[in-house]
């Protein structure tokens, strides 16, 4: 899928390893279609994540001791994006650590934005279940509000 040094790269980069030897190959590309889904996610390029989900993929969040199913397929995550992006157009997320265990992809996501009261930012995990090259799945985990500056 990609060149096997650019995976080093993005493996050293997030995960402090100097070396993607912990990680099969079937896994470092697991971990490279998340991140391409989390930086279409903050260009905000809804095709482009679509592009990288399953038809059928299916979006989770937990709430309390429950799962909450919030998107399901393209269509779904077109309707919930829409509406997501318009309320905060100028979120921005970015990727501060990813794991992997099989096709499981797991990723700490730091969001900032802004709105009148002010600057924002949070940070999250959510977990990626990736097969064929595509997102099935994926669980959100309530986020953590850094303090306001």
């Amino acid at each position: 899928m990609f060149a096997a040094g650019m995976t080093a790269a993005i493996l050293a980069a997030f995960t402090g390893c100097s070396s993607a030897s912990i990680y099969t190959q079937a896994e470092q590309d697991a971990m490279w279609v998340a991140d391409q889904h989390m930086k279409a996610f903050s260009r905000h390029d809804i095709m482009a994540v679509n592009a990288l989900s399953h038809p059928d993929v299916t979006w989770m969040s937990f709430d309390g001791n429950a799962s909450v199913v919030q998107v399901n397929g393209h269509k779904g995550i077109e309707q919930y994006l829409t509406g997501y992006f318009s309320s905060v157009p100028n979120l921005r997320s970015e990727v501060q650590a990813i794991s992997a265990t099989g096709p499981y992809i797991t990723i700490r996501e730091r969001s900032s934005w802004s709105d009148p009261h002010g600057d924002h930012a949070q940070t999250s995990i959510m977990v990626f279940e990736v097969r064929d090259g595509l997102i099935h799945r994926v669980w959100f985990y309530p986020p953590t509000r850094e303090p306001e500056p």
